[in-house]
């Protein structure tokens, strides 16, 4: 594709911190791309690896990259660095340890050739693993265009959903959606660097909450890298206090949004869409909220030999969160990729064990916990459980009548 005068111009943001084994392979799929009238910013936010050379030497080799070094600031701070310096008309975040298809961005642009919108969002996404497994997740909805009330009736029911524990075509990932920038930057300023758990949810949910036009297409073009140093595994300090600001910051959004229709409708979101950022970042800390069971599955109660269902991250941390608490007994874990774990899964200094699904049915357990967070997915789980001989009422997922504002454990 050439570049002509009427293509809008798409400024990339990639912050950048301690991931020197990946950003190359990140920015040569952003500098690949079929669609060229664009700019990638690299935001270095004070890394001290071997990143911040990188980085410079890519500007040498092509003028649409520019680099910005600062202090540590945190991955907020960085997408503001980055949006403040952008000049696109449209601006797209990437993780740095992630990867583009080549013909993302083209995606992505397109229904912009019909309508320009606030916002462009897309459901589909390819997960890799460490393992070397890659798993497509889409959702289903319908792509086209979306104005004014269609945004109440259509796109809100699609995100963050209140029934089945956060499962919704419409991601609160960032990188999954274009933004108009002069609609973006706002917003992005109104998200507190001190947040650092559940950013992308502070500002899709603000992004949300305020767009008048909105597209959706299905396309999985993002490659979304999941690994032990990812940043969702390296929350630190005390996260009741970290979520309570993403609390804060989305009841602030939905106090300050003046449509009273979508103020009722959002406020409904931000219960399901904290405890999922908290069961995700530390799940151990589930275990503290309530003395009687493992939370959120009301019917593991203390005491209960656990076996759990998932390996990644959802799955380790219950694992983490059943084996710390010392309140449960972790009896062993399977998914559909163990034999990559045969030798057992590491959860602090021990080692659990790990065995096929038809062999759950022999280990001595009182509850089989799925360990995923998409409910469609388990759904699919309950039934491959069932099938290789465990009871409906030995397995446990979450109780949605405990993720109630009430819970919210500050």
């Amino acid at each position: 594709m050439n570049i002509t005068d009427t293509q809008t111009k798409v400024s990339i943001v990639v912050p950048i911190y301690r991931i020197e084994s990946y950003i190359t392979t990140c920015i040569d799929s952003i500098l690949g791309q079929t669609y060229k009238n664009m700019e990638i910013i690299l935001v270095d936010d004070g890394s001290d690896d071997y990143c911040p050379k990188i980085c410079d030497n890519y500007v040498s080799h092509d003028t649409r990259v520019h680099v910005i070094h600062k202090k540590n600031g945190g991955l907020t701070s960085a997408r503001k660095a980055g949006i403040c310096h952008a000049t696109g008309e449209y601006v797209l975040y990437v993780d740095g340890d992630d990867w583009l298809e080549p013909d993302y961005v083209e995606k992505m642009v397109e229904p912009l050739k019909k309508e320009k919108v606030d916002i462009v969002g897309n459901t589909s996404i390819y997960m890799n693993y460490s393992d070397g497994r890659q798993i497509e997740r889409a959702a289903p909805m319908r792509s086209g265009w979306y104005r004014g009330a269609e945004i109440i009736s259509k796109i809100y029911p699609n995100y963050i959903s209140e029934d089945k524990f956060y499962d919704a075509p419409l991601s609160t990932n960032l990188y999954l959606y274009l933004f108009r920038r002069d609609f973006l930057v706002k917003i992005q300023m109104q998200v507190e660097d001190e947040i650092a758990m559940g950013e992308d949810m502070a500002l899709t949910f603000r992004a949300f909450l305020n767009a008048s036009s909105f597209a959706v297409i299905n396309y999985p073009g993002y490659h979304y890298r999941q690994h032990p140093n990812s940043m969702i595994h390296k929350i630190e300090g005390d996260h009741f206090q970290r979520i309570n600001l993403l609390y804060k910051n989305m009841k602030r959004a939905v106090t300050e949004n003046k449509n009273v229709e979508r103020k009722k409708t959002m406020a409904k979101k931000i219960p399901n869409g904290v405890f999922f950022t908290l069961w995700v970042s530390a799940p151990i800390k589930f275990a503290e909220i309530s003395d009687s069971c493992l939370f959120p599955f009301s019917q593991v109660i203390v005491g209960s030999k656990v076996f759990v269902y998932g390996m990644g991250v959802v799955g380790r941390g219950i694992m983490e969160a059943v084996t710390l608490s010392k309140k449960f007994f972790l009896v062993g874990c399977s998914d559909e990729g163990w034999r990559a774990y045969a030798d057992g899964v590491a959860i602090g200094d021990k080692f659990c064990p790990v065995y096929s699904p038809e062999k759950i049915k022999e280990c001595d357990f009182d509850y089989v916990v799925i360990g995923v967070s998409r409910y469609r997915f388990r759904k699919e789980i309950e039934k491959v459980l069932i099938k290789y001989g465990i009871p409906e009422n030995k397995i446990a997922t979450p109780d949605q009548y405990l993720l109630i504002e009430e819970n919210i454990p500050f």
